[in-house]
């Protein structure tokens, strides 16, 4: 673990309750202040969801009456400030963002809910709120036709200027390419005259999401921007965030779920850049022979049981699991990584958590790792997690049983349930895993802290049958 010096900001833009008198200019003003947060806590979530906050700001510290409050923009900002004086002597500080230009934003939002607590052990003021995605999450969408001759990027940037709120925000096509129009990459919307199929209370965001889904894109709020780009490539291991244990993890857990139930059924899209065009696959239905006849399962797709409001059995398709895969331009390879991705979902699934005060961490092979910033890690980002090391790893293969390799991992420190997961896997191990949410924390008396949550396959989003 490194020595780190981590400090936490927060910039508030502030709309005072005017009581109703809107022309009264001294009410209607906008205040701009900067606090320092006793704790702030900030949760990356899925591209689906917004992200959120939570701060704590002692009462004191705090120069208004926050009953006042008619809205308030929230900025919050956290660094490593490296020492705790400059060369002069004097204290260092955080400084906000906009004065000194320096990459240490982690949040843009609004204050949704505040609170205040007064007891003779507690004066504070807490705040929770959500970033610039709960604009096109609370914003009901209407049923139109959408302009079929338009670029995706095009129709999401008019969705984006239609509502008040969001006319400004600025949409980025960060692909590096022209995309494709609507009635290229999806025949139903020349058909219906450029309607979707709806879904009772969608919102801007759901329809957002459904366009770029259906493109092979991925969208999400980045800060005060919306991004459309290429999805992550689902087994790059280059640039994965590297954690190990006894190094720089202060906390981890693993959680298996056992059994090979297959109760799902795998689609795989992806953008042929080339030619602006969608192609998909769907497994097992379009799989190919020769996979069908090793793997054992028919060349359909998988159906459930389901019990009818008379209480009889009847069977249907099974929901669909989306992954988008990026720069893939052959259906035969697209079939192939499909087929990999229903494979590995129908084994054992691992999934886990980890904490770490760190706010760098290696980035690629132990000898020569890259450093990586913590606070810029996201969903779907690949973590490289060694819970033992190269030296150990050569001791522990000496061992014929999981129980003596237990054993041995014990006496070195580690608890029974990593250790277990360890022996159990020896060789077969996969270290590679994708971020599921990850919450960034500062507190006054406890530094920084990560806590992540990961697993070892991708959940683009939720089942499509589910959706529909």
């Amino acid at each position: 673990m490194g020595l780190y010096y981590p400090q936490a900001g927060v910039d508030l833009i502030v709309r005072w309750e005017n009581y109703g008198q809107d022309n009264d200019p001294e009410l209607n003003k906008t205040t701009y202040l900067s606090v320092r947060p006793k704790i702030v806590t900030v949760n990356i979530n899925d591209y689906a969801e917004a992200d959120g906050f939570e701060m704590v700001v002692n009462y004191q510290d705090f120069p208004f009456d926050p009953r006042a409050i008619r809205s308030m923009g929230v900025t919050i900002y956290i660094q490593d400030m490296k020492s705790l004086y400059d060369e002069t002597g004097r204290k260092l500080n955080i400084k906000p963002a906009k004065n000194d230009k320096l990459d240490n934003v982690i949040f843009l939002g609004f204050a949704d809910e505040e609170s205040i607590i007064l007891n003779d052990n507690d004066k504070t003021i807490r705040f929770s709120g959500r970033d610039f995605t709960s604009l096109y999450l609370d914003a009901p969408y209407i049923e139109r036709p959408l302009p079929i001759d338009s670029p995706v990027d095009q129709v999401i940037r008019g969705l984006s200027q239609e509502l008040k709120a969001t006319e400004r925000i600025e949409v980025i096509n960060r692909t590096g390419v022209n995309l494709p129009i609507l009635s290229q990459f999806s025949s139903s919307f020349s058909e219906t005259g450029g309607k979707r199929n709806t879904r009772k209370n969608e919102t801007y965001w759901d329809v957002i999401q459904d366009l770029a889904r259906k493109a092979g894109l991925i969208a999400y709020i980045e800060l005060d921007k919306l991004i459309i780009t290429k999805p992550r490539a689902l087994y790059a291991q280059s640039q994965a965030a590297q954690f190990i244990y006894g190094k720089n993890l202060e906390n981890l857990q693993f959680k298996r779920k056992m059994g090979r139930q297959k109760d799902f059924n795998i689609l795989v899209r992806s953008l042929d850049i080339k030619n602006k065009n969608v192609i998909e696959v769907k497994i097992p239905e379009e799989a190919t022979d020769e996979w069908c006849a090793e793997y054992g399962i028919p060349k359909k797709r998988v159906q459930i049981e389901k019990i009818t409001a008379n209480q009889e059995e009847q069977k249907e398709d099974a929901p669909f699991i989306s992954f988008l895969v990026p720069d893939v331009n052959n259906v035969l390879q697209l079939t192939e990584i499909g087929q990999n991705i229903f494979e590995e979902l129908s084994r054992q699934q691992l999934e886990g958590s980890l904490s770490t005060k760190d706010m760098i961490v290696g980035v690629g092979p132990t000898s020569n790792p890259v450093e990586f910033d913590v606070t810029k890690l996201r969903t779907a980002s690949p973590l490289l997690i060694e819970i033992i090391d190269d030296r150990e790893l050569y001791k522990l293969r000496r061992f014929a049983t999981v129980q003596e390799r237990v054993t041995f991992l014990m006496e070195k420190g580690y608890a029974r349930q990593v250790a277990t997961v360890i022996a159990i896997s020896l060789g077969r191990f996969n270290p590679v895993f994708y971020l599921k949410s990850i919450e960034l924390q500062f507190d006054n008396n406890d530094g920084f802290t990560a806590n992540i949550d990961f697993l070892n396959f991708i959940e683009v989003e939720k089942a499509l049958g589910q959706n529909r």
